[in-house]
């Protein structure tokens, strides 16, 4: 993924951050942790924004971004036959329809709310320099 960076003179370096939203999100934590991955010691910072799932790799410098009220991120096919953690209600299958409901809505509310990030979800970013 950063082999080319790698091999670079450390002074030469570019800082590499990377960033994730939504599916782009699982697909960079699928590059980062499938087999044979080696984690980057180029990358300065990682960024996951609305992770389907809410996952994380555990990666160096790895910061989640969601929104508390995201279906996206709450979503689990196991909601079809196992009641959630906590004190919602929950009927087999009849709730996972209503999460499905959720998440066609989820793009349907203002910047800040559902699946919509606005763009200040940069702001999380924290930024290290891969030298230190």
């Amino acid at each position: 993924m950063t082999g080319r960076v790698d091999n670079m003179l450390v002074h030469e370096r570019p800082e590499v951050h990377v960033v994730g939203e939504s599916l782009g999100a699982t697909a960079g934590q699928a590059v980062s942790s499938g087999s044979g991955a080696e984690r980057p010691r180029s990358v300065c910072s990682v960024l996951w924004t609305g992770t389907p799932g809410g996952h994380r790799v555990g990666l160096p410098h790895e910061v989640p971004v969601a929104n508390l009220d995201d279906p996206v991120v709450l979503a689990s096919l196991r909601d079809v036959v196992v009641p959630p953690d906590g004190d919602r209600r929950w009927l087999p299958v009849v709730s996972a329809v209503h999460s499905a409901a959720d998440v066609v809505g989820s793009l349907e509310v203002p910047d800040g709310s559902g699946h919509r990030y606005g763009p200040e979800q940069a702001d999380r970013l924290a930024t290290y320099s891969s030298t230190s």
